[in-house]
């Protein structure tokens, strides 16, 4: 056999492999349905007959472990929930207007069947039981001689007001009375709540061992606006991770004294709920939550604006396999490599084509340039993730790429918009072009323009502040605030705009051809730079 027969023979094997890994990933991903299915039918069915017919119009949210629901049915599911005095454990955070406690009759019912669920359970025996199982079922919360357990998170203006201060106060009375332990965290009310940084949760467990989450939609002022009953366990271990930050930065109140707890509060000091101690850095987190829903094939289902980012890592997913297996590098450097989401798809195809390649990845951000190189530690010197940042800062000052990088690389890729994070994307391209090798390729996408009002739902569901301002020729551009403090510009094209600056790079030397623009999925601009053979 000649060696391109021997090539195609590889891609076609790969292709086939490939097919039948899909086939897989699907089956796999239905049958991971079938359990929460079942768990929620008969949870529902136990709590009221009505809810087991509510449930059933709602089954295709269940392939994403979620039902999202009315602020009423919302209430009434939970207050349903109590009437069987069957929960055993419950962790909640509450975020409302504390008005709203003593004002709307849904709040004070719900309130009234959880008190008696509190008392119902003191007695029940053996209590030991019950401990084991809640210690079982959860990966990171405890007992720890605690059963039920709230988080009021208030901000500086509800302490303020008089009001609203005294509606506090008498709720964490009687709750405490009850038997519910009490904690405070003040907070700035810098940020409006979102699903991937809650405020209004609860984690449940039933005596049956049905575990739940209920997220709860917070406006503006406080008021509730919809809520979700969540299976899924990969959010409830992450919302499992918010309420233990929570705890140990909120204080717990001992006296159910309404005199004592009102000073209590007012002595508190107040921080910045996007202290990333609370929520982690939200930009590794969304890139580690798409890499999870793309690998396991449930971004499919997603409800929310988020699927749009899902889509463009699954398509850009999907299109960096093609280039690598046509292409085979050796050494492919990865500007912007974020916590390795590109760098673990390299991994995989060079399994396939049985080649050894070393990758090195630059990441900008300290935290996720961290979390990269755990990530990555066990791999050595075939995995090298630096600290470094290429192109303009805020001050003006330039930097290029780093001393010894030039002319190595088989591959340079910059995925997921990186270039339309620049100032001059012509610089920034000539700039990375200079470490491109004799032979090699460099891969980047960019945002299709049409497609900013997606983007700012995406943005806006991910937690991240957006703005926005005019661009070039009067286009609108967006602001992100994506790595929380550090506002960044993030721009979109349309084909001709593309073409005119891959025209003007290529054409200051002849050693690189642009080829043709080519569509990423729905969302992105593919493009490709290839660099002469010496």
């Amino acid at each position: 056999m000649t060696e391109e027969e021997i090539r195609r023979s590889f891609e076609l094997v790969a292709k086939l492999e490939e097919k039948k890994q899909k086939d897989a990933d699907r089956l796999k991903q239905m049958r991971s349905l079938e359990e929460p299915c079942r768990k929620a039918m008969d949870l529902c069915g136990r709590i009221s007959g009505k809810y087991s017919a509510f449930i059933k119009g709602k089954m295709e949210d269940f392939s994403e472990g979620r039902i999202a629901l009315t602020v009423n049915d919302f209430y009434q599911f939970w207050t349903d929930l109590f009437v069987g005095n069957d929960v055993i454990f419950f962790r909640c955070t509450s975020r409302i207007d504390p008005k709203l406690w003593i004002e709307t009759p849904d709040m004070q019912l719900y309130e009234r069947r959880q008190m008696e669920n509190v008392a119902a359970y003191k007695d029940k025996t053996p209590k030991e039981k019950y401990i084991s199982s809640i210690n079982n079922m959860f990966k990171k919360m405890k007992h720890n001689g605690v059963n039920f357990e709230r988080i009021f998170l208030i901000d500086d203006s509800q302490r303020s007001d008089k009001k609203t201060l005294t509606a506090l106060v008498s709720t964490i009375s009687r709750q405490i009375k009850s038997g519910i332990t009490v904690r405070v965290i003040c907070i700035r009310s810098d940020e409006r709540p979102t699903f991937y940084r809650p405020q209004d949760f609860g984690i449940v467990l039933t005596e049956n061992e049905d575990k739940l989450l209920m997220y709860l939609e917070v406006g503006e002022h406080g008021e509730q606006e919809g809520g979700r009953i969540i299976f899924d366990e990969r959010d409830i271990d992450r919302f499992e991770d918010y309420y233990l930050k929570m705890e140990r930065k909120s204080r717990r109140i001992d006296s159910d004294n309404p005199e004592k707890i009102a000073e209590l509060i007012k002595q508190m000091h107040s921080f910045d709920i996007s202290d990333k101690e609370l929520y982690g850095n939200r930009c590794c987190q969304c890139l580690n939550d798409a890499e999870s829903r793309v690998d396991d094939g449930s971004w499919r289902n997603e409800r929310t604006p988020r699927k749009t980012w899902y889509e463009v890592v699954y398509n850009e997913n999907e299109r960096l396999r093609e280039e690598l297996i046509g292409k085979r590098p050796r050494e492919i450097l990865e500007i912007g490599c974020g916590p390795g989401r590109v760098i673990n798809q390299i991994l995989k195809v060079r399994s396939e084509i049985r080649q050894t390649v070393t990758v090195v990845g630059y990441e900008q951000n300290t935290e996720i340039c961290d979390d990269a190189r755990d990530r990555f530690a066990h791999l050595g010197q075939q995995v090298d993730i630096q600290h470094y940042f290429v192109g303009e800062d805020k001050e003006g000052n330039w930097t290029p790429i780093k001393k010894g990088h030039e002319r190595r690389f088989n591959m340079v890729l910059a995925l997921s918009n990186i270039v339309g994070w620049q100032k001059n994307e012509e610089r920034w391209i000539k700039e990375v072009l200079r470490a491109l090798d004799y032979g090699g390729t460099f891969f980047f996408t960019v945002y299709r323009k049409g497609y900013e009002l997606e983007r700012a739902r995406m943005y806006k569901a991910s937690g991240d502040i957006l703005k926005l301002k005019n661009g070039k020729n009067g286009d609108i551009m967006l602001v992100v605030d994506a790595f929380q403090g550090e506002e960044h510009v993030t721009g979109s094209y349309d084909k001709n705009e593309i073409e005119e600056i891959l025209t003007k790079v290529v054409s200051s030397g002849s050693e690189f051809q642009a080829e043709p623009i080519f569509e990423v999925g729905r969302y992105m601009w593919g493009c490709l730079i290839s660099k002469s053979e010496k």
